[in-house]
């Protein structure tokens, strides 16, 4: 169990909770490569609300530091995106995003995730 300011989680959420976070972090990239088969996402408004939702994770989680690099991966495909959009560099991003998520792991150490 990991001890949080509302209570306990059991490490099954924990490793479920990444596992959801790396599907929507892989979701941008299907939309990103196939946009016409994604009508009524709108890429940059689910990235920015995917963000939001992990920035939440943070004090939740103890802070682990894999949130950090998750987000700043996802802030420069999201840039990417809305500048001079590059699609393997989109790419590469949102891959590198996904492999760090699956970094964070249940710990005790601190009261969260290490």
């Amino acid at each position: 169990m990991i001890s949080h300011k509302y209570g306990e989680f059991a490490d099954m959420q924990i490793s479920d909770i990444v596992n959801i976070i790396r599907k929507r972090i892989f979701f941008l990239l299907v939309v990103a490569e196939k946009p016409n088969e994604f009508p009524n996402v709108n890429l940059a408004v689910a990235h920015t609300t995917l963000m939001w939702g992990i920035s939440g994770l943070n004090e939740l989680l103890g802070c682990p530091t894999e949130l950090v690099m998750v987000l700043s991966l996802l802030e420069e495909a999201l840039n990417n995106l809305q500048t001079d959009f590059n699609f393997s560099k989109y790419r590469k991003l949102i891959l590198d995003a996904g492999a760090e998520v699956m970094k964070i792991t249940p710990s005790k150490k601190n009261g969260g995730v290490v």
